[in-house]
């Protein structure tokens, strides 16, 4: 159903006033609206450059944020990798140290082995006044 207060399609207009051909208004009237449209213009510039802009800082954001989320889950990664590894670690460190101590301790004795030849061989010159050596060196 049709009610009488609805608009009638623009072919079926009967008052010439709203005609659009019939406007009243004069070049002059527009003369104001140009510059108005300039200043729209700047205005919707501005805001299209800040409103992209923010769309920018926005996506930096999200993804400074996802980095961070990511740091964080290296980290707790990082620390129960950490505590997986110690043990190993007390293990070679304390066999490494078991082998230096060793290698210490034969190196010690090799010196004791060496100064005991010299001094063997010192003793042995002295005895028999020749200085023919007596062993080889280790």
């Amino acid at each position: 159903m049709e009610t009488a207060t609805q608009n009638p399609p623009q072919h079926c207009i009967k008052d010439p006033v709203d005609s659009p051909a019939n406007t009243n208004i004069t070049i002059s009237d527009h003369h104001d609206l140009l510059p108005q449209l300039q200043s729209l213009q700047q205005s919707f510039d501005t805001i299209q450059s800040k409103s992209s802009l923010m769309e920018e800082n926005l996506l930096l954001q999200h993804e400074r944020d996802d980095a961070l989320r990511n740091n964080s889950q290296l980290n707790l990664v990082i620390q129960e990798v950490s505590k997986e590894r110690e043990p190993f670690r007390d293990q070679f460190l304390g066999e490494t140290n078991d082998k230096l101590e060793l290698e210490k301790r034969e190196q010690g004795e090799k010196w004791v082995l060496v100064k005991n030849h010299y001094a063997f061989s010192k003793a042995y010159e002295g005895f028999f006044g020749t200085s023919k050596r007596v062993f080889s060196v280790l």
